[in-house]
């Protein structure tokens, strides 16, 4: 017997009892996965699947393309750029299901008519009920392929970005508000801005997260008054509580300026804190002069808002006689990474939209005073 006809022979061998061990299940883990992707029908690779994958996203058949993602991580779990897809399918996903999905109920006419006591409660329940389901499905999933792909690739940017977004935009089911992983996000952003000092957001995201503390520390004084507390130890209780994080939220708020001199929302943001500053500062004089510094803020971001509007041909104000533009002490929304890899792809149109709450400025119309 020749050595070619010796070879296949001996390669027929070893194929039996590869198909022999995988029935009787035997303990040949790396031959039986070599095996299994040898024979997979479709035989695609992990880069097509990836291709089929983005094509789908651009397509917005989101389900489908988390399928060809997936697919690209069983044939090469190794792959960051295949578990960094899957990932942010799973982050669009989760906020996605922790969106009111309701339509509004009308009434005879057609018209929208407001809940009942009881209809907010089913809904807020509705509500709850979704989070909790989406904390133990879709987020751990999100949480678990993003972190793997940054394992494989250290450092990498759009792979923090998305695992810090996820982090920040968490729900707690209890009451379906944002903040519960806000020190994991808080983590990942300042490493983020560590790895890159000239990051576009993350320096104001995380003037944003200890913003948001001091607030709910502030807030969650019973008999919370529209002023400046009278009393001086509840202002000194205050200051030590919140003082910190106050200082550290305008720190991180003027470096995105640094960063961007036009963001506005960065401008607002701070205000808020001069304005928190102000209400629990230690004299009458400061409190002036901290107010001072808030509305200054204000004016730059109303400038702002003005040189854009007219560098884009839209009027300004935008109704001169009766609008005021009124500027409200809560956070900004931080902005949504793009979806990677490799690729401009756009934000699902059913992603939703940020929270109610947390606009910078609203813009209210009052009737014209003869």
């Amino acid at each position: 017997m020749d050595a070619a006809r010796l070879f296949a022979l001996g390669l027929r061998l070893i194929l039996c009892l590869t198909q022999i061990l995988l029935v009787r299940n035997a303990p040949m883990q790396p031959l039986r996965n070599l095996f299994i992707i040898a024979i997979m029908p479709s035989g695609e690779s992990a880069q097509t699947w990836l291709e089929k994958g983005a094509e789908a996203y651009a397509n917005m058949r989101l389900d489908e393309a988390g399928q060809d993602f997936q697919h690209a991580v069983e044939v090469d779990p190794h792959s960051a750029k295949a578990q960094l897809s899957l990932g942010v399918i799973y982050v669009f996903q989760y906020q996605n299901g922790v969106a009111l999905q309701s339509a509004p109920l009308l009434d005879e006419r057609g018209d929208v008519r407001p809940l009942t006591p009881e209809e907010v409660e089913a809904e807020a329940e509705k509500q709850r009920a979704q989070i909790a389901e989406q904390n133990a499905t879709n987020g751990p999933s999100a949480e678990e392929h993003l972190k793997k792909a940054l394992e494989l690739e250290l450092g990498h940017e759009q792979t923090m970005e998305y695992l810090a977004a996820l982090y920040f935009w968490w729900r707690d089911p209890a009451t379906a508000g944002l903040g519960p992983r806000h020190d994991v996000a808080l983590q990942m952003y300042t490493r983020i801005a560590e790895i890159n000092p000239r990051h576009r957001f993350a320096n104001y995201v995380c003037g944003l997260i200890d913003y948001q503390k001091a607030f709910n520390i502030i807030r969650s004084i019973l008999g919370f008054p529209p002023g400046r507390l009278a009393d001086e130890e509840s202002r000194r209780s205050l200051r030590a509580k919140v003082g910190p994080l106050l200082t550290d939220s305008a720190a991180n708020f003027l470096r995105s300026l640094e960063i961007d001199p036009n963001n506005s929302d960065a401008m607002t943001s701070l205000g808020h804190v001069s304005s928190e500053q102000a209400y629990i500062a230690e004299s009458t004089d400061e409190s002036a002069r901290l107010t001072a510094e808030a509305a200054e803020w204000y004016r730059k971001v109303y400038q702002s808002w003005e040189a854009d509007a007219k560098a884009t041909g839209q009027p300004w104000p935008p109704d001169e006689d009766n609008a005021a533009i009124i500027f409200e002490r809560a956070p900004g929304n931080p902005p949504t990474p793009s979806f990677p890899p490799d690729a401009r792809f756009m934000v699902p149109p059913s992603a939703p939209p940020p929270p109610p709450g947390m606009g910078a400025f609203t813009i209210v119309h009052r009737p014209t005073m003869l």
